[in-house]
């Protein structure tokens, strides 16, 4: 028993070393130091899918470093900081366990094993009866292969009570009964019944929004089925404690100086221009993934990746229609492809991308193979979109980006090519630029429009291997894979970052959100009909069959519009000697509705204060 404790302890106090080739996750504060290093000339036109490779993250430092005589003594402090950072002796644990290895035994250089430790604890002070509570507690190896790869591996659990949020995806979620102590699965829309809908704990009154700033809501911390400590039932989103699994894993092969990648991961991923994207973003649920990236010159790269994506805590909802919890499946795949010219002047990228209903496809398996124009070979059975961006440097003012995600466009009504419905794009444009108030800052100014129906799909029922319909939304885990406000809304972001301390990030921002939807009615059968109106639900989809029935979009006036101010300020500490890191954020929002004469009850302007703190060790 001694023997065994002693190995636990030991276990539970090892290094968690950053091995030469895993990615860096994307919300690394070391992204911020690049991305201001690139719009000051001392870097060239960052490649425009991340995550970066550790060793390739080290590439980049070490350009920075040789042009020193460009940063004030602030900046080289924050540079100095991350290149021991990421450097040979970075930092570890009194307790410390590390092999190196003598490159006799594949897979154990620089091996280590060891402890995950985080939590994210937050609460709206407007109602803390409900607070969001997350601990997370996992194991983890990791180690290289030779000079060329390496790998991780994670599993663990986590404890939480996770707040059940007024805009997540748009809609209330499965609701735990507390009158009858039985778990429910009704699913309601956002607005019905003549009223705007979500959850309230103990009754139906508009009395709960939840602990996260509108339609931000993050289930990437505990993305998997948890179950009710005191009911043992499937759930999830909670008021009550509950368990659940988590894993994350990642192999990863850099070649011919980084200009040649190969992962296999659950990871973070974020690809084109700008805070946020379109069509990958990193506000998403992390999937399970293969990724290629090719950079074969200075000015050419591409990227590729396929990966396996479901949902959490729900594989049957709606069916082709709207809602129907007996047939409808989440097993689906992604593939996308982006092609990128990179300059010292700017960028510009195109590509691809195909949601499709899981199965053995190899039009959608090869990384040369454009998804677009695999439905071309195959039929009409997937959601398929195409993309592309544009970057431009600017003397004097900063980087200039316009990024476009096109789901559907029919140009049979040209002259009402941009309020015709089934026109269903999204675009993004905005400004950022190097602004020294804080060493390495940046300020971003940016624009992003999700018009009606885009991210949505009806799902596929002709499948010959699937028995029930497939959902075709742009989502994994119940959240947009791209950007995350939903369908028909738009936001203006204003943000900055920077470094008071070298351990020490900023990030202060302002959001202006709106959205806007219409109430879900009900035929004379009792079934709900989504058709003749504007909606901005990611599950409502466009009725093909009821094409004409559509009106002309006009934002802001075609539906009932909640309008969002948030005030956001956030530092992130991490301790300069061990593997800790602590953030605490305040948030402020606003929101209220505008009926644009539609007979529905809504809720007084809902203020929200809420406090997060979070801490991670070994992570």
């Amino acid at each position: 028993m001694k023997r065994f404790l002693t190995i636990i302890l030991l276990t539970l106090s090892l290094n968690i070393y950053s091995q030469s080739h895993l990615s860096i996750d994307i919300n690394d504060p070391v992204y911020l130091l690049l991305e201001t290093s690139e719009k000051r000339g001392v870097l060239n036109f960052l490649p425009l899918s991340k995550p970066y490779a550790k060793s390739y993250v080290i590439k980049l430092l070490n350009q920075i470093n040789l042009h020193r005589d460009q940063f004030s003594q602030g900046e080289l402090d924050v540079l100095d900081y991350y290149l021991a950072e990421f450097g040979e002796n970075s930092k570890k644990n009194l307790l410390s366990w590390n092999s190196k290895g003598d490159g006799n035994i594949p897979g154990l250089d620089n091996f280590s094993v060891g402890t995950i430790v985080s939590g994210n604890y937050r609460s709206n002070l407007n109602n803390s009866k409900s607070p969001n509570i997350y601990n997370g507690f996992s194991m983890f190896f990791k180690g290289d292969i030779g000079s060329s790869a390496s790998y991780f591996g994670q599993f663990g659990f986590s404890v939480d009570k996770i707040s059940p949020d007024l805009f997540y995806n748009n809609i209330s979620l499965w609701l735990y009964s507390q009158e009858n102590d039985t778990h429910g699965n009704e699913y309601k829309y956002y607005i019905s019944g003549g009223k705007v809908n979500f959850y309230s704990g103990d009754n139906n009154d508009f009395v709960y929004p939840g602990t996260y700033a509108p339609y931000q809501f993050d289930s990437s911390a505990w993305s998997g089925h948890h179950t009710l400590l005191s009911a043992g039932l499937i759930d999830g989103v909670s008021n009550e404690y509950s368990y659940g699994l988590n894993t994350k894993d990642e192999i990863s092969v850099q070649l011919y100086d980084n200009n040649l990648s190969l992962r296999m991961g659950t990871i973070k991923r974020e690809w084109g221009h700008g805070d946020g994207s379109l069509y990958l973003s990193g506000t998403s649920v992390p999937f399970e993934g293969i990724d290629f990236n090719i950079k074969p010159s200075k000015w050419f790269e591409y990227s590729f990746v396929v990966g396996s994506l479901g949902n959490w805590f729900v594989d049957t909802w709606i069916d082709n229609s709207v809602s129907n919890p007996e047939f409808f499946s989440e097993q689906k795949m992604i593939s996308l492809q982006q092609f990128s010219l990179i300059y010292n002047w700017g960028s510009l990228s195109l590509g691809s991308s195909a949601i499709w209903g899981k199965r053995f496809e190899l039009a959608y398996l090869s990384p040369l193979l454009m998804p677009f124009m695999s439905q071309e070979y195959n039929g009409d059975f997937d959601n398929v979109n195409i993309f592309g961006g544009a970057e431009v440097k600017v003397p004097y003012l900063g980087n200039i980006y316009l990024s476009i995600f096109l789901d559907e466009t029919s140009l049979s009504k040209f002259s009402e090519i941009f309020t015709y419905a089934r026109n269903m794009y999204a675009y993004q444009g905005g400004l950022q630029r190097s602004l020294a108030l804080l060493p390495f800052g940046q300020l971003t100014l940016q624009y992003t429009k999700v018009n009606p129906f885009v991210y949505s799909h009806y799902a596929e029922g002709n499948y010959p291997q699937y028995n029930v319909p497939v959902s075709m939304t742009y989502t994994h885990g119940g959240q947009n894979l791209g950007y995350f406000i939903p369908p028909n809304s738009d936001e203006i972001l204003l943000k900055y970052q920077g470094f008071p301390r070298p351990n020490l990030l900023f990030t202060g921002s302002y959001q202006l959100i709106r959205h806007g939807t219409n109430e879900v009615v009900y035929d004379e059968a009792g079934d709900p009909i989504a058709f003749g109106q504007i909606f901005g639900d990611i599950y409502i989809p466009f009725n093909y069959k009821e094409v004409d029935s559509y009106p002309l979009k006009d934002f802001l006036n075609d539906g009932i519009y909640d309008w969002s101010n948030i005030i956001s300020l956030k530092a992130e500490y991490s301790l300069s000697n061990r593997p800790v890191k602590i953030g605490l954020e305040y948030i402020f929002s606003s929101t209220f509705w505008v009926l644009n004469g539609r007979d529905i009850t809504v809720p007084d302007t809902i203020y929200q204060n809420i406090l997060a703190l979070t801490f991670s060790i070994n992570k």
